[in-house]
C-alpha cells in the first residue's frame, strides 16, 4: 500500500521486500513504447525539436503546482513539476520519473561524474545555481540588488556588487 507524500516528493515503489523498486514501471514502459526516441526525425519532419527556455519550463511547473493547489513559491515543489525537455520522457515531470523509473535517473549519474571531471562544466553549473538562488532572493522585497548579473565580466557578481565597485573607482 502506498503512503501518501508531501506534495512534490515522489511515492516511490517498493519491491515485496521492502527495498527500493528500481524497475520501470508499467506505466513507463507504455510511455517507452509508445515513444521515438528522436520523434521529429523518424518521423520524416525537418526540423529538430528545441527544448523549452527554463523559464517556460518554471513557470509552467508553477502553473501546475497552483492548479494542484500547492504553493508556487516552494521551489522543491515546482522543481518536481518541471517537465524533462529531452529523450525518452520529454514532458513527464521530475516526479514522475522518480515514481516511475528510478534506474534512469541513477544511470543520469554517470553523465554527471563525467562531466564534472571538466572544471568548465563545473564553474557553468556552480555559476548557474548561484545565479537561480540570486534570482529567488532579488525577488524578495528591497533585496533587489542581490540579482546577479549573469553575463561577460562580471557574471557572478550582483547588482550590488557592481554598484560598489564602481563607487571604488
Amino acid at each position: 500500500m502506498r503512503k501518501k507524500a508531501m506534495k512534490g516528493e515522489p511515492i516511490f515503489r517498493k519491491t515485496p521486500n521492502g527495498q527500493l523498486e528500481t524497475k520501470p514501471s508499467q506505466e513507463s514502459q507504455n510511455h517507452r513504447a509508445g515513444r521515438w526516441p528522436f520523434g521529429a526525425a523518424r518521423q520524416g519532419c525537418s526540423t529538430a525539436p528545441t527544448a523549452k527556455k527554463p523559464e517556460e519550463v518554471e513557470a509552467e511547473a508553477k502553473a501546475r503546482v497552483l492548479s494542484e493547489g500547492g504553493d508556487p513559491r516552494n521551489g522543491f515543489v515546482v522543481l518536481s513539476r518541471c517537465a524533462i525537455q529531452f529523450g525518452m520522457y520529454k514532458g513527464r515531470d521530475f516526479k514522475w520519473l522518480l515514481e516511475n523509473d528510478v534506474s534512469y535517473v541513477a544511470k543520469q549519474d554517470s553523465l554527471t561524474r563525467y562531466a564534472i571531471a571538466y572544471h568548465d562544466v563545473v564553474n557553468e553549473v556552480r555559476v548557474h545555481r548561484g545565479y537561480e538562488e540570486a534570482k529567488e532572493r532579488s525577488l524578495l522585497p528591497g533585496q533587489e540588488g542581490e540579482a546577479l548579473i549573469g553575463f561577460g565580466k562580471y557574471k557572478t557578481e550582483t547588482l550590488q556588487d557592481l554598484y560598489k565597485i564602481r563607487g571604488r573607482s
